[in-house]
């Protein structure tokens, strides 16, 4: 039994032989008159004559458009009105498309393994509507992986919202290169046929206040995350080292001005202070 789907087109053929008594066909004999019949779960639905090929060699184009068991027979009568019977069994399905056709076309992608993906896709499709799954999807990759390379991460992906952030903006960046239509430098307006542009200078600095593009925003986000991550890295121990440097002592001297009366000497300073004059007794 053979296995046809609905509203598939099948050739049915038949071939007709000359029999002796041994019933064995080696010769084509070409009946007088050909007829067919379909019988479906066991009712006949349908009759006629089928279409001649060649000789002794017929056929007929059959379509089911219903499932069940169909058992078609074309039957050969030759002249002298002996017969000759032809018959095939088929089992006829419904399949989940029955024929139908989509009424658009549709591109599917296949893609590997992205790994690590820290970041929905579905975040960005609101902001970059014509860019594919696939295309968003890459550039949260890069970016994760981005990532992982700064903060030293060999496995998963950072709860660190600012690294969650960055991820976002950096791949956001990524597709405004090619799905955008300015750079952080330029503003304007367009009313039907008429635009205005305006380009300023670029920024010296870029931080969350002033950047007008994922672009800088990227930017300003990766310096900030840069920061979070900078520590202590190497201790040096001085005495590993030798200083160049010579130890040096100061001394620091102090003049005091206080009154002296003549003849005498302060008691708390030694003889010959440079601070004080020794007078001679009148």
């Amino acid at each position: 039994m053979s296995t046809v789907y609905v509203n598939d087109t099948k050739r049915i053929r038949a071939t007709f032989y000359s029999w002796d008594n041994d019933e064995d066909g080696v010769e084509l004999e070409d009946p007088v008159s050909v007829a067919y019949e379909i019988l479906r779960n066991g009712t006949s639905i349908e009759t006629g004559t089928p279409t001649q090929e060649a000789d002794a060699i017929y056929y007929l184009d059959w379509t089911p458009t219903q499932s069940g068991v169909y058992v078609i027979t074309l039957t050969g009568t030759f002249a002298d009105d002996s017969t000759d019977v032809v018959s095939g069994t088929f089992n006829v399905e419904t399949t989940p498309t029955q024929g139908t056709s989509l009424l658009i076309d549709e591109v599917i992608t296949f893609a590997g393994e992205i790994d690590p993906l820290c970041l929905d896709p579905e975040e960005l499709k609101g902001s970059f509507p014509d860019a594919t799954d696939l295309e968003i999807a890459e550039a949260l990759w890069i970016a994760s992986v981005e990532v992982n390379n700064m903060l030293k991460i060999t496995e998963g992906c950072s709860t660190n919202p600012l690294a969650l952030e960055y991820i976002k903006v950096s791949a956001a960046c990524a597709l405004s290169k090619t799905y955008g239509d300015s750079d952080g430098n330029e503003q304007g307006i367009t009313l039907g046929d008429f635009s205005v542009q305006y380009r300023s200078y670029p920024k010296a600095h870029v931080n969350r206040g002033n950047a007008t593009t994922w672009c800088e925003l990227a930017a300003a986000i990766r310096k900030e995350l840069q920061f979070t991550t900078v520590g202590a890295r190497t201790f040096v121990h001085a005495s590993d080292y030798y200083n160049p440097i010579p130890p040096r002592e100061f001394r620091d001297v102090t003049q005091l001005r206080r009154s002296i009366k003549q003849g005498q000497l302060d008691p708390e300073l030694p003889p010959n202070s440079p601070a004080y004059i020794d007078l001679p007794r009148s």
